[in-house]
C-alpha cells in the first residue's frame, strides 16, 4: 500500500507525493490528509518532536560506543590494580546469602582473585589459563577447555581491565553514564546458550578505570555482588603472587 504524503505548496489545495510506507509516515500522513489547513500547520510544526522520539535508541548506541572507546583509551594507562572487596553470594537453593571478604590483584595480563572464608578459594586468570586452589583441592585448565565457567572468568578479566569491544563477538555490551559513574552491562548474545551467567554489570569511577561494584547474575535468583572497599592503581605488585602454585 502506498500512502499519500502532503507537501504544502499552496494555501487552498495541498499537492500529494508518494512515499514508501512506514509506520511513522503512515500515522502522520493519514492524519494530515484528513485535517484542515490550520490543523495541518499545527501538526507539521510538531514534526521535530516526532523525530526526537525516534532518536533515543540510536543516540544511546552511539553514546555506548563512545564510552567503550574512552574506557579502552583510559585503560592504556593501567599497569596494575590492587583492591579489597566485600562479596555477597545469594544462593536460592539454600535460601541464604554468604558474605566474604577478599582481595583482587592485577598486573600485565594476569589477575589473582582471593576470596576468604567461608568460600576460601583463590583464582588465577591469565595467559589462556584458569587456575584455582582451595583447602581441599587445586587445579588448572586451559580457558577454552574449561567450559562456561572458564569463559566467565576470562570475560570478567576483560570487563575489568581490557578492551570491552573484544566481548562484542559473543556478548551484547552496553555502557551508560549516570550518577557520576559509568555502568557496563555484558549479556550473552545468544540467550539460549549454556552460559555461566545471565549478565555481568560493572560500575567504574569517572576515571574509567577504578571499579566500584560488580554484579554477576548466574540465574534469575542466584547472583554475586562485589563491592570494592579500597583500591590502588599502578602500584608495585609481586609478580610471584600472580602465578599459580606448581
Amino acid at each position: 500500500m502506498i500512502i499519500p504524503c502532503i507537501r504544502h505548496r499552496c494555501k487552498t489545495r495541498p499537492k500529494l507525493r508518494y512515499l514508501p510506507p512506514c509506520l511513522p509516515t503512515q500515522l502522520v500522513c493519514q492524519a494530515a490528509y484528513q485535517m484542515n489547513p490550520i490543523s495541518r500547520r499545527s501538526l507539521f510544526a510538531a514534526l521535530p518532536l516526532l523525530g526526537l522520539c525516534l532518536l533515543p535508541r540510536r543516540v544511546r548506541a552511539d553514546q555506548s560506543s563512545d564510552l567503550m572507546s574512552a574506557i579502552h583509551r583510559a585503560r592504556q594507562r593501567l599497569r596494575s590494580l590492587d583492591a579489597t572487596f566485600t562479596q555477597e553470594r545469594n544462593l536460592s537453593l539454600l535460601d541464604t546469602t554468604v558474605t566474604s571478604k577478599g582481595r583482587l590483584r592485577f598486573s600485565g595480563a594476569a589477575l589473582r582473585w582471593d576470596i576468604d572464608a567461608p568460600d576460601e578459594i583463590t583464582y588465577w586468570i591469565g595467559k589462556g589459563l584458569v587456575s584455582y586452589r582451595s583447602p581441599s583441592s587445586k587445579g588448572q585448565v586451559v580457558t577454552r577447555n574449561a567450559g562456561a565457567t572458564g569463559l566467565v572468568m576470562d570475560d570478567l578479566l576483560v570487563a575489568l581491565t581490557g578492551d570491552l569491544r573484544q566481548l562484542s563477538s559473543r556478548h551484547q555490551v552496553v555502557c551508560e553514564q549516570r550518577d557520576g559513574l559509568v555502568h557496563i552491562r555484558v549479556r550473552p548474545a545468544d540467550s539460549s546458550s549454556h552460559s555461566a551467567f545471565r549478565q555481568i554489570q560493572l560500575s567504574v569511577a569517572s576515571d574509567l578505570i577504578s571499579p566500584r561494584q560488580i554484579l554477576i547474575e548466574e540465574s534469575e535468583s542466584d547472583r554475586i555482588r562485589i563491592q570494592f572497599d579500597s583500591l590502588r592503581i599502578n602500584v608495585p605488585i609481586d609478580a610471584t603472587q600472580l602465578s599459580p602454585p606448581a
